[in-house]
């Protein structure tokens, strides 16, 4: 290979390298790296059941990834007439439209936390911003 044509590979690598990870940035795929976070939502689920159940699991609805993004919790139970509430940032929704979802247990007629999983969402799809309120009721 002549000096010529050492040149022109050095130059389309150099291009190559400088252009291929702003083509990457500029990907429909790469679009969700950088969206923000909701700041400071307001999460609550209300047990308005006749027992307490233990909450298990928190998600909430990333509509333009379609799926659940899980925001975990601690397994704490809630007592009847009484509510589990947190404020927390939720990852790549900001200013999207999302909604939650709660899992939990109740008690067996034995007074055991039951192996079967009950799940609820909070209804429609809510525009998160800083500070917007996501409840459950569970009836």
């Amino acid at each position: 290979m002549n000096n010529t044509a050492k040149k022109a590979l050095s130059l389309k690598f150099a291009f190559l390298t400088a252009v291929a990870p702003l083509m990457m940035l500029s990907s429909p795929a790469s679009a969700g790296i950088f969206r923000k976070s909701c700041k400071d939502a307001y999460l609550k689920v209300q047990n308005d059941t006749s027992q307490k159940i233990k909450v298990i699991d928190l998600d909430y609805w990333d509509e333009k990834d379609d799926k659940w993004r899980s925001e975990p919790v601690p397994n704490e139970v809630i007592p009847s007439g009484q509510p589990w509430q947190e404020i927390r940032n939720l990852e790549k929704v900001n200013k999207d439209d999302t909604k939650i979802r709660v899992k939990y247990r109740t008690l067996t007629n034995k007074g055991k936390w039951s192996w079967k999983v009950s799940k609820k969402e909070s209804g429609t799809l809510v525009k998160c911003t800083q500070g917007q309120q996501y409840t459950i009721t569970l009836r």
